[in-house]
């Protein structure tokens, strides 16, 4: 419409417009004059400011609605990227959870199991030395004296208060330690030495030959537990010594005598 005119702008106080006169006292109008002398009267400037601040305001707001629609996006596309990072994490920290029950259960497997393990072996060493005081016992019953200890003297005096013999005992006989003294005298042992005057010497106690051992290899035997301890004999009564030489346990010993029986 107005691609071939060329407009100046002034202000004025009124203007017309289909020959009727508008009076807009107080109000400055914006009127276009064109090349060929017509006034063209446009928005009063207060109404033009208005339009052209809310125009502005309106791109502001469709500006700022595209911003949080690219927003909207990008966080969407950020939420995607960070569960797909944080899924391996996620799984990570399930397996982490399955690793640490699985090895929390392990330890109380062992725990329970060793538990088990160390009182089955305490059950069978109170047990035994049970069986091998009564073996004692027995033999006391029947000989009138317990079996002497490892002492070359106590050897003698007993061989000759109980079978009269009074000749010199055999060199071997007199190195008998605590541990063969035991395997000797309750198992028969002693007719090897003197089968001519101990004929009717009888085995009070049976003993496992799988498990007896020669440690010295003077040819008498050690009786030993399942885990390598050995029964030893000390002071006319039955012990045990573990196999590291140092701790001895009899029946006097609380957690042994709790399990004897």
């Amino acid at each position: 419409m107005f691609a071939d005119q060329s407009f100046q702008f002034t202000r004025c106080g009124h203007w017309s417009l289909d020959n009727k006169a508008l009076n807009r006292s107080g109000e400055d109008f914006v009127v276009g004059l064109s090349s060929d002398g017509r006034r063209l009267p446009l928005y009063p400037t207060p109404v033009l400011l208005i339009c052209i601040f809310r125009s502005a305001r309106l791109t502001r707001t469709l500006s700022s609605i595209g911003s949080m629609k690219n927003y909207s996006i990008d966080e969407s596309s950020n939420q995607h990227g960070r569960q797909e990072i944080d899924s391996p994490r996620k799984g990570f920290g399930c397996w982490w959870l399955v690793a640490l029950a699985s090895a929390l259960l392990i330890a109380f497997i062992v725990f329970v199991g060793r538990n088990t393990l160390l009182r089955a072996r305490e059950f069978a060493q109170a047990n035994e030395l049970l069986q091998i005081e009564t073996a004692v016992a027995n033999y006391k019953i029947h000989h009138g004296s317990a079996p002497p200890s490892c002492d070359a003297e106590d050897v003698a005096t007993h061989l000759e208060s109980l079978f009269g013999i009074t000749k010199e005992m055999p060199p071997e006989i007199q190195s008998l330690d605590e541990a063969e003294t035991l395997a000797f005298w309750l198992s028969g042992g002693c007719r090897r030495i003197f089968p001519e005057n101990l004929a009717d010497v009888e085995v009070f106690y049976d003993i496992d030959d799988a498990r007896t051992t020669d440690r010295d290899g003077d040819g008498f035997l050690e009786y030993n537990d399942d885990w390598g301890n050995t029964y030893i004999f000390r002071n006319g009564k039955p012990l045990i010594i573990d196999a590291d030489g140092e701790t001895v346990r009899s029946l006097d010993d609380p957690d042994l005598s709790r399990k004897a029986g």
